[in-house]
Parts: structure tokens; C-alpha cells; sequence
């Protein structure tokens, strides 16, 4: 019988214990799960395809109710963004018509101020009778004539068929007035579409598309001022 020696003894094969431990520790990919800090239409995409390559994917058999809950989730989602965009446009069209309810007020009180100064003809007392706000003698600065009101502008409003107007306060100003027309070489075509106390308007119900012709004035216990030079937009 043929002896070996064991301390000399090679079979040719090497092993290597790092490189086997490399090769049981298998690179495994991870999910990225930036999109759960994405935009909403943007996970609500992002559902829609996974779903859609999931269904059906014969890797993916055993997950198809947890797919399914993805889904249902997807489509709520769809629904909640639906409805938030529809309250806040409601919104933004109940804030518009409170601001344009407020204007109106404001002009109707600004009238009603106008008549009892005129038929008052300055007497304290009389004014305090109609229980308005006065001014004690020599606390309020007499105004002349109202200049024009200085940069005044005219953009396109954040909602269809609407025009936004702005423009410098003019010192000693009740409020001011806005014209507009379609036809500015037609002198008569010019009518008043709102009366403001603040230095901008929001221009309601004009027609998408059509050009305006717009100029504002201020007005005061002397009456009113100049108009400005007209300004032109297209109602979005």
C-alpha cells in the first residue's frame, strides 16, 4: 500500500476563501423610493405603470392582491387630486367674486359719503347725524385736483375672461374708476366696468379672446381726475 505525505500532498486545485466569500455575497439591486416624495401627478403616473407591468408579469404571481391595492390606491388618488383642484379653483372664483363684492360695497358707501358731504356742506354735527367717520377741523389736509393715476398696467387674470388692472394710490383719492371698450376711437363706446378703493382691479366677465381697451381715474371730493392713457390686453 502506497503512503502519502499529507503535509506535501496537492491536488492541483486551489481555493481561495476571499473569492469565495465574493462569490456567495451575490449584488443584490435595491428600489429607489424617491417617488413617494414626488408630485402627485407624478406618483399617480408612476402607479398607473407599475400596475400595468406588474398584471400579469408571470416573476410577480404571488403580489397580484397587493398590486390590485396599489390600483384601487392609485385611482383614489386620482380622485382626491381631482377634487382638490376643482375646490380650488372654486376657491380662487369665491374669492374673486368676495373681493369684487367688497369693491362694490366700498363704492356704494363711497356714493353714499359723496351725497351727505354735498348736502351736509361740512357741518359736524350733520355728518355725525348719518353716522359716519369725521375728520375734526384742521386734522385732514385740503386735496386740489387729482392728478392721473401713474403706472397703470393691465395683465391678463389668473382666471379665464378676467383682466387685472394696477396702479400707483394717488394721495387723497376716495377710489378710482375703470372704463373700458372694444373700440378706443369710439369716444362714446367707453363705459365704466368697476369702481375701486384700492390701487387694482380684477375686470370680471369679459369675453376670452376678445381685445380690451382699458384706462382708469381717480376721484375725489373735487370730482375726478384725468384718465390715463389706455392700455390694451386680450381677455385669456
Amino acid at each position: 500500500m502506497a503512503e502519502y505525505d499529507v503535509d506535501s500532498y496537492d491536488s492541483g486545485v486551489r481555493y481561495d476563501e476571499d473569492s469565495q466569500t465574493k462569490m456567495r455575497r451575490k449584488i443584490m439591486a435595491k428600489i429607489k423610493r424617491d417617488v413617494k416624495r414626488a408630485s402627485i401627478p407624478d406618483r399617480i403616473a408612476f402607479g398607473q405603470q407599475m400596475v400595468a407591468a406588474c398584471t400579469g408579469n408571470a416573476s410577480f404571481t404571488g403580489i397580484a392582491a397587493d398590486v390590485t391595492a396599489l390600483g384601487t390606491a392609485t385611482t383614489a388618488l386620482v380622485a382626491k387630486m381631482n377634487a382638490a383642484q376643482s375646490a380650488q379653483s372654486a376657491a380662487q372664483q369665491a374669492t374673486m367674486e368676495l373681493n369684487t363684492s367688497a369693491d362694490d360695497w366700498n363704492a356704494k358707501v363711497e356714493t353714499v359719503f359723496l351725497a351727505v358731504e354735498k348736502l351736509a356742506h361740512g357741518d359736524p354735527a350733520t355728518l355725525l347725524s348719518a353716522n359716519v367717520p369725521v375728520y375734526e377741523p384742521g386734522q385732514a389736509q385740503a386735496v386740489g385736483p387729482l392728478p392721473e393715476p401713474a403706472n397703470f398696467s393691465v395683465t391678463q387674470g389668473d382666471l379665464p375672461a378676467t383682466l387685472d388692472g394696477s396702479w400707483d394710490p394717488v394721495h387723497g383719492a376716495n377710489g378710482y374708476v375703470l372704463q373700458v371698450t372694444t373700440t378706443a376711437d369710439v369716444p362714446a363706446s367707453w363705459k365704466q366696468a368697476a369702481i375701486s378703493t384700492k390701487s387694482s382691479c380684477t375686470l370680471a366677465g369679459l369675453a376670452t379672446g376678445t381685445t380690451y381697451f382699458v384706462r382708469v381715474c381717480a376721484f375725489g371730493p373735487m370730482g375726478n381726475g384725468p384718465y390715463t392713457p389706455q392700455e390694451q390686453k386680450v381677455a385669456p
